[in-house]
């Protein structure tokens, strides 16, 4: 049954993501308005690529501390808290280093063979130095989580790093204006905030958990041979769900600016991204409510009843939300796409396609973290790969024939498929039901 603390708890997590997407629909907004659609779509381009390296720099280190961590509290085992942390960070700066250093030389070697020129492409190369700051906020934000502190994580990540973008960008352009290096005050921007947010992340980490920092030599050295091998493994198998996700979210984008001979078509379908991101906004924020007690399910009968009862009061939710959503969209999907401008009315119908993917993915997005969280990181990969490999099966084809529709529907048939296919797992094993809603 579900429980009115709970359902207040988790309209709080609602009422920071809707809050949170207004705030990105209005930059996103700001930013089509000061770009051309095709520049527009390039931004978007830019801005995947640069997720993707950051989740490639922290190697699922980050998906890992949302699960030892939360185990580590459970058990009361401060030194493998505290270990697990100091090793984590510790690979992470060397990644960072290494990552940093490589992009540099690699986008020099390029520049020079003219392959890619750094003014012709600019976003992109912004978009490889901004991925390692992208990194390390996210690393943060994720050590907030794992501590239970999920409200404040999903302030920090969605509200308060959208409001500073908008907040300098407005002072941006008031003082300097629309020139010929708008593309690199955006980076430049994205830089400062991304550094900023990671700073207030790492001084909550410290001021609420000061402990993981007793003894840190001590433990440091110790032998953790085993303890090591098991971390590495965990955050080698959430690392490649993690790209392949990313990959899968968004290869239709790419599809879209390989094989569409209007540029303008890229625009058209960021903007349809993002009015839908609100498809990925909303659960990824009310799951974090039950992320936390994924891992403890196999523990105890009442930690899987708890467990369930967060489940069906995020699905409830969830549904109720989406289908309020899916109305508006439809109703005034016209009048929404054109806030980006007049040009973008054209993208209505693959809008509304691409919304019957997104909404089913929306409502069951626990079953994948279900399978994540729980040792399951391979049978995620495979329904990953299974989505990726429909997209790109039918993806090329159908934008081929028939621009940004066919790559919705392509889209919204790979969403389908793997939601099935996530389910069959789910009811195979883990001892809860993820489809549940009472």
């Amino acid at each position: 049954m579900l429980n009115m603390k709970e359902i207040y708890k988790v309209s709080i997590l609602i009422s920071i993501s809707m809050l949170a997407y207004y705030l990105q629909y209005l930059l996103n907004i700001i930013l089509s308005r000061h770009l051309t659609a095709d520049i527009y779509g390039d931004y978007g381009v830019a801005m995947s690529i640069m997720i993707l390296l950051s989740s490639v720099i922290l190697f699922g280190s980050n998906q890992s501390a949302k699960r030892f961590v939360p185990m580590y509290k459970e058990q009361k085992n401060q030194e493998k808290l505290r270990s697990f942390v100091f090793w984590n960070l510790k690979t992470i700066f060397m990644a960072l280093i290494a990552f940093s250093v490589f992009i540099l030389f690699a986008t020099l070697i390029l520049h020079c063979l003219k392959v890619i020129h750094i003014l012709k492409h600019h976003l992109l190369v912004y978009a490889l130095f901004i991925s390692p700051a992208v990194a390390i906020s996210t690393l943060t934000l994720d050590y907030l989580l794992s501590i239970d502190l999920i409200i404040t994580s999903n302030i920090l990540s969605r509200i308060l790093r959208n409001g500073l973008f908008i907040l300098f960008f407005s002072l941006a352009n008031y003082i300097l204006g629309i020139t010929f290096f708008t593309s690199m005050i955006i980076s430049v921007i994205w830089l400062i905030v991304f550094f900023l947010i990671s700073y207030i992340g790492i001084l909550i980490v410290i001021f609420r958990h000061p402990e993981i920092l007793i003894n840190a030599r001590r433990i440091f050295h110790e032998n953790l041979f085993d303890d090591k091998k098991v971390w590495i493994k965990t955050s080698i198998s959430l690392f490649i769900a993690g790209v392949v996700f990313n990959m899968g979210s968004y290869i239709s984008l790419y599809v879209v600016e390989i094989i569409c001979p209007n540029e303008d078509y890229v625009g058209f379908y960021t903007a349809i991204l993002s009015i839908c991101a609100i498809f990925f906004l909303l659960p990824s924020c009310t799951s974090n409510y039950a992320l936390p007690h994924i891992g403890k399910m196999f523990e105890s009968k009442n930690a899987q009843m708890l467990l369930q009862s967060k489940i069906n009061t995020v699905n409830s939710c969830n549904f109720f939300i989406v289908l309020f959503l899916n109305l508006v969209i439809i109703f005034y999907g016209k009048s929404i796409l054109g806030t980006f401008g007049a040009i973008y009315q054209q993208a209505y119908i693959p809008l509304v396609i691409s919304v019957i993917g997104f909404s089913i993915e929306a409502i069951f997005s626990l079953q994948g973290s279900s399978l994540s969280y729980s040792g399951y990181e391979k049978l995620v990969v495979i329904v990953l790969s299974v989505k990726f490999a429909v997209i790109m099966i039918f993806g090329f084809w159908l934008a081929y024939c028939f621009g940004v529709v066919g790559i919705s529907i392509a889209t919204t048939m790979a969403s389908i498929v793997s939601t099935i296919i996530y389910h069959t797992y789910c009811a195979k094993n883990i001892p809860v039901k993820t489809c549940t809603f009472f």
